[in-house]
């Protein structure tokens, strides 16, 4: 009787320890599936948020205009003058001829006299 006893009794020891070890065994599966889920979710959110702060949003009162800029090189002819091309090649993407006629004389590293000589070559640009 007493080993009956003693036999029941290290069953139930076995029992309550395999009982135990499976709940510790699930606590820890369900701190390490927490952990997976709080790693990766600290890993999105700062990925979702820098895509959103990277798209661009078109601005609806800015005007698109399908010209494209584009540079031809000409030569400068006897009695041209920077004005006479500025109104020769003015487009209206420029508010003005001296608009132009600086960004010509910036393009080809002009003196602010805007002189230019017979023979030269200029770099112009212009709208399509």
């Amino acid at each position: 009787m007493c080993s009956d006893r003693i036999s029941s009794n290290i069953q139930n020891r076995a029992g309550s320890l395999n009982k135990k070890s499976v709940r510790i065994r699930r606590e820890r599966r369900i701190k390490r599936r927490l952990a997976r889920f709080l790693v990766i979710l600290s890993i999105l959110i700062p990925v979702a948020i820098s895509f959103g702060a990277i798209r661009s949003y078109a601005d609806p009162s800015a005007s698109v205009t399908a010209e494209n800029k584009y540079y031809k090189s000409i030569v400068v002819m006897p009695g041209d003058t920077l004005q006479e091309i500025a109104e020769l090649n003015l487009s209206p993407e420029y508010s003005s001829s001296e608009e132009y006629m600086e960004e010509v004389r910036q393009m080809n590293h002009l003196d602010f006299d805007y002189n230019i000589h017979t023979g030269e070559y200029l770099l112009v640009p212009y709208y399509r």
